[in-house]
């Protein structure tokens, strides 16, 4: 059995593993899904075959976390009619307070991109381990599957729309644009977003994160001279019935590799590298 084989699963492994080991013994539906997709996967491993490479159309993704030595999952869809020797767009989906990431089994809504929807370890506003979650699995299937780097793009809604802003902000040349819809932004790196155009949306009756918060975050872009489209949807609320199709938008966005100019404000060393620039002390 080949390392790689061992490595791209081992997110599943530990998955199952860790329902082993608890208290009491798992019983629910989807315990015991994590369990039979464990044993699957171990079947075609002892025959030196790649479970998660035969799989098409809406998954449950797996990565191993090494922050607390969990196997976490997120949903994921492959697009249609896959090619392995194409690469294609990512798009990183985070999921509203309440919200529950679920693979999708239908065919006719697959696209021409990668699709996930990270757990987030829940409703924590993607803080903490929530980023680790988002993060890790960009990492995971930009390894495992073929996916062009320069054409991933973040969006959300509601508390995915908050954390789109606030991850955007911190890792910014990961991605090539955001689709924020329903969100907040932060009032400290404005500055950040000169190269990662932003496609946002807001319901104007929106009465759990109010119209003000796009249309001052639009403002603000407009003043710096940044990429941003608006579209405010006068008669819809928090839930936006009928948004624009981002897809059409997005999938044409490119990351810029170099960019001759940079503006970039950060608060620790940690997240401070952005393109051709890294902070690495603070005087």
């Amino acid at each position: 059995m080949s390392e790689p084989l061992l490595e791209r699963h081992r997110g599943l492994a530990a998955a199952g593993l860790n329902l082993l080991e608890q208290q009491p013994l798992p019983n629910s539906e989807s315990e015991m899904e994590i369990l039979s997709k464990t044993i699957e996967m171990l079947t075609d491993l002892e025959k030196g075959e790649d479970y998660f490479g035969k799989q098409r159309n809406g998954l449950w993704g797996y990565y191993y976390c090494k922050a607390d030595g969990t196997g976490q999952r997120f949903s994921m869809t492959i697009p249609k009619d896959f090619n392995p020797q194409k690469t294609y767009p990512l798009y990183v989906n985070l999921h509203g307070n309440g919200g529950r990431p679920l693979p999708t089994k239908s065919v006719a809504r697959q696209s021409d991109y990668f699709q996930i929807r990270p757990w987030g370890r829940g409703d924590i506003s993607y803080f903490g381990l929530g980023e680790v979650d988002v993060l890790e699995s960009m990492k995971h299937v930009l390894k495992w599957y073929p996916i062009d780097a320069d054409r991933i793009c973040l969006g959300g809604h509601s508390m995915g729309g908050n954390a789109t802003w606030d991850l955007g902000s911190k890792y910014t040349n990961l991605f090539a644009c955001l689709v924020p819809k329903a969100g907040r932004s932060g009032d400290d790196y404005y500055e950040n977003f000169r190269h990662l155009p932003a496609l946002i949306q807001h319901g104007a009756k929106d009465g759990a994160q109010p119209v003000d918060f796009g249309r001052y975050t639009v403002s603000r872009l407009e003043q710096l001279g940044f990429p941003v489209i608006y579209k405010e949807f006068p008669e819809d609320g928090h839930g936006i019935r009928n948004p624009y199709p981002v897809e059409e938008w997005f999938v044409q966005q490119r990351r810029p590799r170099s960019p001759h100019i940079i503006t970039y404000t950060c608060d620790t060393t940690a997240n401070g590298e952005i393109y051709w620039t890294r902070i690495r002390r603070f005087l």
